[in-house]
């Protein structure tokens, strides 16, 4: 079976809404945050792309890619129309099944990243690279016992472990990343879905680790976000109130140039803190994010940001007195 050994972790399908055709290719504009440089006019093909990613090396050969071929015949498979129906100003009723196709896609996004991955990664080999460099004095027979755990460096380098370490918790975190999609999936189930479409003086951008919540991303009164393009962002929003919020409907909210303002800042911030490598999107709407990094008073839009969500509660509780909920 010919399975792709380049596997994305973040979908082409969805990167492409904030990248630029040429003839048949799709290209994106990034900006590095590590080593603070532009990179532009890159093709979708090669970014967010790792060899053998999702691959357990250790199974059959017709199971090796089961992640693999999950994420991109179901979930991947699904979010052309996911995305068609969210931006579209007309689609409103949505089932329950395709409620939790939106879900799914939000949710799976979240842990599929190498993020995770390679924090614990880089964690535990800088732990174990102190453990052997101790080695020699405390331990003649060349071991290290980690709780029930020897490991044994007789006949091998730090390197050679390294590189046998790292797979394996790679292969275990994706596991356990599978597990926990599929448990938080169900958990949000009945969650809404909120588009928000921002005021064109305000762009979105995105990242390599596209996925952020307003709280632990297990706290079921937590918001769960990400942008769709340049101009919309969904929301999963706990569902609590069948008065105000319809979880059988797509909830449209369009902003104003102010609340634009607010939304985007914090969201497209949230992708400069959250991203491994890269923050992606159109190259002008990067470095006005940068400059506004640069230049923003955080005390002074934290003042603003209070003062607007006082005003927007105060709507709120009159609505709830009108219609008397």
């Amino acid at each position: 079976m010919n399975e792709p050994v380049r596997q994305h972790l973040v979908p082409r399908v969805y990167l492409k809404q904030f990248a630029l055709s040429k003839r048949k290719d799709w290209f994106i504009d990034a900006y590095d945050v590590a080593e603070k440089r532009h990179i532009t006019g890159l093709n979708i093909d090669n970014i967010c792309v790792k060899k053998d990613f999702y691959t357990f090396k250790k199974l059959p050969d017709d199971h090796k890619r089961f992640l693999e071929r999950f994420y991109g015949n179901t979930v991947e498979a699904d979010y052309p129309q996911i995305y068609q129906a969210l931006v579209n100003p007309k689609h409103h009723k949505i089932s329950d099944n395709f409620r939790f196709k939106i879900i799914s896609y939000v949710i799976s996004q979240y842990w599929r990243t190498s993020k995770l991955t390679n924090t614990f990664t880089k964690f535990w080999n800088n732990s174990m690279e102190h453990a052997y460099n101790l080695m020699e004095a405390y331990s003649p027979e060349r071991i290290i016992q980690n709780g029930d755990q020897i490991i044994s460096f007789e006949n091998r380098t730090f390197d050679e472990y390294k590189a046998e370490s790292d797979n394996e918790s790679r292969e275990s975190i994706n596991a356990d990343s599978y597990r926990r999609f599929r448990d938080l999936t169900l958990r949000r189930i009945n969650n809404g879905i909120a588009v928000y479409k921002v005021h064109p003086s305000h762009r979105l951008i995105t990242s390599d680790n596209p996925v952020s919540s307003s709280g632990n991303i297990y706290d079921p009164a937590s918001l769960i976000r990400i942008p769709l393009d340049s101009h919309h962002m969904v929301t999963l929003i706990p569902f609590e109130n069948e008065v105000l919020f319809d979880n059988k409907t797509i909830s449209r909210t369009y902003l104003d140039e102010r609340a634009s303002y607010f939304q985007t800042t914090v969201l497209n911030h949230c992708q400069f803190g959250q991203s491994e490598k890269f923050v992606l999107g159109h190259k002008e709407n990067i470095d006005f994010i940068l400059d506004q990094r640069e230049n923003l008073d955080q005390q002074k839009f934290k003042d603003e940001c209070v003062a607007y969500a006082k005003k927007m509660q105060d709507k709120l509780e009159f609505v709830k007195k009108i219609y008397q909920v």
